[in-house]
């Protein structure tokens, strides 16, 4: 789990050898929620980050169990929770509406 002194987020920023250091990792996995799931490249572009270091960094997120790789790269819910302890920040809940009878009355 990612702890507020960064420390986590620091081992990462090493490990992928990210200029940007801990906040680099921050943003990274702040982007992802926000996209994801999300191409590699469009990840990249959207942080002006090279596309091998970002897979550096995911290959990282991944071996920590924190983000996957399925129809694009997404964040695990250990991954929510660790950007969430990290940024001292509740993530917006994600949910799909299939079909407007899944509405309650006072949405519509």
């Amino acid at each position: 789990m990612l702890r507020r002194d960064g420390g986590l987020l620091l081992e990462l920023a090493e490990a992928a050898r990210l200029q940007e250091g801990p906040e680099g990792i921050r943003k990274v996995l702040r982007a992802i929620l926000r996209m994801g799931p999300v191409p590699i490249r469009d990840l990249a572009r959207y942080l002006g980050i090279p596309v091998p270091v970002v897979a550096a960094v995911r290959g990282e997120l991944e071996k920590r169990g924190l983000a996957t790789r399925d129809s694009g790269l997404a964040l695990t819910e250990t991954g929510i929770g660790a950007l969430e302890d990290a940024s001292g920040i509740a993530c917006r809940a994600r949910f799909q509406v299939t079909s407007v009878n899944d509405l309650s009355e006072s949405v519509l």
